[in-house]
């Protein structure tokens, strides 16, 4: 066996490479971004899988490749669907628009600020409900072909419900509810003031060019003490709901009106007093005219001097002027009570009014002998 002498200065004459040394001068000589990748190790980073976007509103759709690698020089396609649905196209350092489908032309915009470490970043303006469905976005070099799929829904938050009263129908208040542009398909429901269901009369949805859904529906409220009814309209995607609220009393209700029972009540006696007060009216004038008719008769041939000194005149035609005056006014006054019954529709109040004076717009004097609230407006009885 031989032994190999060993010193010191034998070591510091072949001195290894350090691995911090290595390091630096592999990090010089290709740097982060320049490294040859594995074709079958890039792959496409897309959005998610699922994006949520409002009508009317924009959206962005966010692409890149890990590792990173330089895209500027790829051609990039993001495509709706299929591959032939193109949204935008970049190719060639260039946006090939005229390749665009016709419903996304004017709404892209492409951002490219990161396109060397291979991110890229589409915008699409004024979504509509059509534009709902699936998206990728494609890379494509001369050394390999990826894609990243992801889906867009597309929700819309129509305008606040309106509640309109249409009146009285089948012994209630009949009540309509009208709203639009929602997306999906929305979902109404009408509560009472302790949140109980109400059932709709009707109900009525629409889908107009756009894609908007537009309802209308109806329900009759029928009598009950004090009512907070509510219509609210909720979108089944967004679980977020509009609603309108609106309080009615029970006097409203024809059932439970008190003033309905006081007008059959009186209405009876009413009739049978303007009756009798036609009839009366009707003999006194009778009588008069009559009585004035003899006494003209027996005085043809008699004359008078009314003035004194004055000429006289026949008293034939001294009544016959006073007939005609009379009978100018009775006429004017009372000629023949006649009665009306006016029905105010639609008139929630109306203050109790006794015996009123009137004038027509051709100078009838008209007396308004009581106005009787009902369920469905004012009732005025009029003589003139």
């Amino acid at each position: 066996m031989v032994d190999f002498p060993v010193t010191l200065d034998s070591l510091y004459r072949a001195p290894l490479p350090s691995s911090l040394f290595f390091l630096t001068h592999l990090l010089l000589l290709f740097p982060p971004g320049k490294l040859d990748s594995d074709p079958k190790e890039v792959k496409v980073v897309g959005p998610g899988e699922s994006i949520l976007a409002h009508v009317g509103e924009e959206v962005e759709f966010l692409c890149h490749l890990f590792p990173t690698l330089d895209a500027e020089h790829m051609e990039i396609l993001w495509f709706h669907s299929q591959a032939s649905n193109v949204v935008h196209l970049y190719h060639e350092q260039q946006e090939l628009s005229h390749r665009q489908m016709a419903e996304f032309q004017n709404r892209t915009k492409l951002i490219k600020d990161e396109i060397r470490e291979g991110s890229v970043v589409l915008q699409l303006h004024h979504v509509v409900p059509s534009d709902e469905g699936s998206y990728g976005c494609r890379f494509l070099s001369a050394d390999f072909t990826e894609e990243a799929l992801w889906e867009l829904e597309v929700a819309g938050l129509g305008s606040a419900p309106h509640i309109s009263l249409e009146g009285f129908k089948e012994g209630g208040i009949h009540l309509r509810c009208h709203s639009n542009g929602w997306y999906p398909k929305p979902q109404v429901q009408w509560r009472d003031h302790q949140g109980r269901c109400l059932p709709p009369e009707s109900e009525t949805i629409t889908q107009d060019a756009q894609g908007l859904f537009s309802l209308e529906t109806s329900m009759v409220l029928q009598e009950g003490s004090l009512y907070n009814v509510s219509c609210s309209i909720q979108n089944p995607l967004l679980v977020q709901k509009k609603e309108c609220i609106i309080q009615i009393a029970d006097v409203f209700l024809p059932r439970t009106s008190p003033w309905r029972g006081a007008f059959f009540g009186t209405l009876p006696t009413l009739s049978l007093l303007l009756v009798l007060l036609a009839w009366y009216f009707f003999q006194k004038q009778q009588r008069t005219h009559e009585t004035l008719k003899k006494q003209a008769e027996m005085e043809k041939v008699r004359t008078i001097n009314i003035f004194g000194s004055q000429p006289s005149i026949p008293v034939s035609t001294y009544l016959q002027d006073s007939n005609s005056m009379l009978s100018a006014l009775l006429n004017h006054l009372l000629p023949l009570v006649r009665v009306a019954i006016v029905i105010q529709l639609n008139t929630a109040w109306h203050p109790w009014s006794p015996w009123r004076v009137l004038q027509a717009h051709d100078g009838t004097i008209v007396f308004i002998v009581a106005d009787f609230i009902t369920f469905s407006g004012v009732l005025t009885i009029i003589l003139w």
